[in-house]
């Protein structure tokens, strides 16, 4: 018998096969899980974030591509009808040398009425019979494709990333500051950063953080604004103890970056910073 716990692992070991084989086990053994309810790709990787983040606050994105890709190739291949029959159908479908022992030899066709204590009775929208599955990577969502850029970046000099931590502060530019601050590991340092999950605590930390070390006086609505986005990142990458999980929480507030608006004539700040 699957057990939920199960899930949490194959999150860890980047393993989208069995995660989805169990999780269809656990819905199948009669257990109250959500699936994606669409066929868009996009709703599709945003209900599977919404699902796999309630399992475990530390996963990649990648991971999440990769299991709503599974999913959709999966329902191309066995019909878009959610019955009682869906889990199982799943189930083999990922694993075709599974057997049910709480089922017949033969399973009902996915056109069998469900039965009437069956908790599975809703019908998708069928999947475009034209589209490939090697189509669907041209569908994801740019988050995916940012992250990969994000890696490829290149080494900041020293005075450029000083010179735009103070113009991130000085416009009031929340995700540019954490950007520029954390692009220093790439040069070998170990910026102090907060190491809590608790909002109050995180605001505090950078607080005395912008105050006494980089000996500025923000508003206080950009320390809020610094500390919301810590924080949410912290719940999704964990805390950056090491060199290696700082340079990975660089790429993933690199890869949600977005470039305020600037005046005529003036280069971007990531391209000055990521500049060759």
């Amino acid at each position: 018998m699957a057990q939920l716990t199960e899930l949490s692992h194959f999150i860890e070991t980047d393993d989208i096969k069995g995660f989805l084989k169990t999780y269809m086990i656990l819905l199948k053994e009669g257990f109250t899980l959500s699936i994606p309810l669409e066929t868009d790709v996009k709703k599709v990787v945003e209900a599977w974030t919404q699902i796999v983040s309630r399992i475990s606050r530390r996963f990649e994105d990648s991971f999440v591509i990769n299991l709503s890709k599974l999913w959709l190739i999966s329902i191309n291949k066995i019909g878009a009808t959610v019955d009682d029959t869906f889990p199982l159908r799943m189930i083999q479908q990922l694993d075709p040398d599974y057997i049910d022992e709480d089922q017949p030899d033969t399973l009902p066709s996915p056109q069998t009425k469900p039965s009437s204590n069956g908790s599975l009775k809703i019908r998708l929208p069928e999947i475009n019979g034209t589209e490939k599955p090697n189509e669907i990577s041209s569908n994801i969502s740019p988050d995916y494709y940012a992250y990969e850029a994000a890696q490829k970046t290149v080494v900041p000099k020293t005075d450029a990333i000083e010179n735009d931590i103070q113009e991130a502060i000085g416009s009031d530019n929340p995700n540019g500051f954490l950007v520029h601050y954390l692009s220093q590991v790439r040069l070998g340092k170990s910026p102090k950063l907060p190491m809590s999950s608790v909002l109050n605590i995180i605001q505090t930390q950078w607080e005395e953080i912008l105050l006494s070390d980089l000996e500025v006086h923000p508003s206080d609505e950009f320390i809020d604004q610094v500390s919301a986005i810590w924080f949410h990142a912290v719940n999704q990458k964990g805390l950056p103890h090491t060199g290696e999980s700082q340079e990975d929480m660089l790429i993933f507030l690199m890869s949600r970056y977005e470039e305020p608006a600037r005046k005529p004539n003036k280069v971007p700040l990531l391209n000055r910073l990521f500049r060759s």
